[in-house]
């Protein structure tokens, strides 16, 4: 038998995007990097952002910080309730701008249905439930789907590898444009992974 292809690495340049943008000496760079990553995951666990924030981009230049949101939804997110520590020693730029903007194809997001199932295995919800079916074909452009769940699935005792298709998609077509993510479910079981690939039409 052939050996199978890592479809992700090939398409790493078509599906992989920059999340910081920046340029710095060597003596500063380890301090971007470590604010990047604190950063990231301080958005990505806050309250105001936990269930709509789809991706978080970072640049720097001449002093300054700009932060771009894309959100899942239209959010009315007021910046004095966010208790940012924004003069904190986080942030060491003199002028921050936060940008949000909304995915209008956020449904099709790989993401967005990742981060959807992995809330429902989490309050207990079988993963062949029709709740997940149903979020599944709510996508309407996404026409190709694929979620990968592995893990110990619905309480069982032994990890077992489960998957939910929706149309096809040829992984071995390196013109094909796919959009990948994984998720990781805390469960009382232990934890589940949850991968999504979506076939992107344009």
């Amino acid at each position: 038998m052939a050996k199978r292809s890592n479809s992700n690495n090939l398409r790493l340049i078509l599906n992989k995007d920059w999340l910081s943008n920046w340029f710095s000496e060597q003596s500063q760079y380890s301090t971007f990097l470590q604010n990047d990553f604190i950063i990231y995951k301080y958005f990505f666990w806050h309250l105001y952002f936990k269930d709509s924030l789809l991706k978080m981009r970072i640049i720097r230049f001449s002093k300054k910080i700009i932060l771009f949101f894309l959100m899942s939804y239209d959010q009315n997110i007021v910046s004095k309730n966010l208790n940012l520590n924004i003069n904190g020693s986080l942030f060491k730029a003199k002028n921050i701008f936060l940008v949000f903007y909304k995915d209008k194809f956020y449904r099709n997001n790989s993401f967005y249905i990742a981060k959807k199932i992995g809330a429902l295995i989490e309050n207990k919800v079988s993963f062949r439930s029709t709740i997940i079916k149903k979020l599944l074909n709510d996508a309407n452009l996404a026409k190709s789907l694929l979620v990968v769940c592995k893990g110990r699935i619905n309480g069982v005792e032994m990890a077992k590898k489960d998957f939910l298709v929706r149309g096809s998609i040829p992984f071995q077509k390196l013109s094909t444009k796919l959009n990948f993510s994984l998720i990781v479910a805390n469960t009382l079981k232990g934890c589940v992974t949850i991968r999504v690939w979506s076939r992107i039409f344009i």
